[in-house]
């Protein structure tokens, strides 16, 4: 009782209320409790198992690996022919047997409201969207297929060539440009 009495005594001298000592108490030893946690936690016991880490490392870029990637050859077309550059080449079909083929047999002028609306080139699949005087809604044609009296019989990047008996016509898909 008299560490007791002598402790009531002590905290009347500091004016202290019971609670408030309490209080203090409980922050001292919250205070002790994180100190020891601190020093686990930097200073860990030798009982303590070892940090397992991993073995990764990042890659290391050769040093002859410096030089600029090659463009694709998909990417080829794109290269020669910017779209959005004042000095835009015009397409050039390459395959020249194509052309001298079409060239040999007799052109005669298309007729009047046959016109070559669209034309889809993917992978070994080629469509030609032609449309007519007779069916304006069109008709989705590959090669071999007949419209309007007319036979598909090649199919290039911007024109088509149908036949129809002995007369042959070149539908392009744009028209040329009047001078």
């Amino acid at each position: 009782m008299k560490a007791y009495a002598r402790f009531v005594a002590l905290l009347h001298h500091l004016r202290l209320s019971p609670l408030m000592a309490g209080a203090l108490a409980a922050l001292g030893l919250l205070d002790v409790v994180g100190v020891i946690t601190m020093g686990l936690a930097f200073f860990p016991s030798a009982k303590a198992p070892q940090e397992i880490r991993a073995d990764w490392r990042p890659p290391r870029l050769a040093a002859n690996d410096s030089s600029t990637p090659q463009p694709s050859i998909s990417d080829n077309e794109t290269l020669t022919r910017p779209l959005f550059s004042k000095t835009r080449k015009p397409f050039v079909v390459n395959d020249k047997k194509q052309q001298s083929s079409a060239l040999d047999s007799a052109l005669v002028a298309p007729p009047a409201g046959l016109t070559l609306s669209a034309l889809t080139i993917f992978r070994n699949e080629r469509r030609a969207f032609l449309t007519s005087a007779a069916a304006p809604k069109g008709k989705w044609c590959a090669i071999g297929d007949e419209f309007d009296g007319w036979t598909v019989t090649q199919m290039q990047h911007l024109e088509i060539t149908m036949q129809s008996g002995d007369k042959t016509v070149q539908l392009k898909l744009y028209p040329e440009p009047q001078k």
